[in-house]
C-alpha cells in the first residue's frame, strides 16, 4: 500500500511500525522526529513560487511567503501534505497572526495548477521538479523562495531495526539508486 502523508506522520508511522519505508521532507525544526530511524538524504526538493509570466513579482530574484500571502492562490487539495504545510506557514506569519491563504482553486495535479497560474487565476508554491515539466507549456515563471523551510531535502527513511518483507527491501534498494547522492551524507543509523 502506498499513501501520501505529511512528513511528521510518515516519521511517526515508521517509529510505530505501521510502514516499512518513508520519504519525508526534512525540517531542521524536527530533529527529534528522526530519532531511532535510519535515513539518508535522498534528493533536494526546493519549493518555488509559481507566477504568471506577466505578474509584477515574476522578475524578482527571490520571494518570501510573506510577499506572496496577499495574492489569490491556486493549490493542491487541502488534505495534501504540501497544502497543509503552506497553510501552517501562512498562519505563522506576522507573529502567528497570519491569515489563511486566499485559495481560488485547488487541484490534484501540478500541470493543472500551472495551467491556471499561467491564465492569471492565482499564484502557487510547488516543488521545482514538479513545475519544471510544465513551465514552458503553461506560461508560468518560477521564482526561488527565500524562506528557509522552502529549501527542502527529501529523506529516505526506514526503521533502524525493523525486519522488512523482501519486497520492501527491494523497493528500498531501488529507491536508494534513484536518489541524488552528489551532496548526500552517508546513511544515518
Amino acid at each position: 500500500e502506498l499513501q501520501e502523508c505529511a512528513s511528521e506522520e510518515v516519521l511517526a508511522g515508521l517509529r510505530r511500525g505501521e510502514c516499512d519505508i518513508g520519504i519525508a521532507a526534512w525540517s531542521p525544526e524536527d530533529v527529534q522526529g528522526l530519532a531511532s530511524l535510519s535515513y539518508n538524504v535522498w534528493r533536494a526538493d526546493p519549493l518555488v513560487a509559481v507566477l504568471p509570466k506577466n505578474h509584477r513579482l515574476a522578475q524578482k530574484a527571490h520571494l518570501s511567503l510573506q510577499e506572496l500571502a496577499p495574492e489569490h492562490w491556486v493549490g493542491l487539495p487541502r488534505e495534501s501534505a504540501l497544502q497543509m504545510l503552506l497553510q501552517k506557514r501562512a498562519s505563522q506569519l506576522d507573529g502567528g497572526l497570519g491569515q489563511p491563504l486566499r485559495m481560488r482553486v485547488q487541484l490534484p495535479h501540478f500541470e493543472g495548477i500551472c495551467q491556471l497560474v499561467g491564465q492569471n487565476v492565482g499564484v502557487a508554491i510547488l516543488p521545482l521538479a514538479g513545475v519544471a515539466r510544465h513551465a514552458s507549456a503553461t506560461q508560468v515563471a518560477t521564482v526561488a523562495l527565500s524562506d528557509e523551510w522552502a529549501q527542502r531535502q527529501l529523506l529516505l527513511c526506514w526503521a533502524s531495526h525493523a525486519l522488512r518483507p523482501p519486497v520492501a527491501q527491494q523497493l528500498l534498494a531501488h529507491l536508494q539508486t534513484l536518489g541524488d547522492t552528489t551532496d548526500a551524507p552517508a546513511i544515518h543509523q
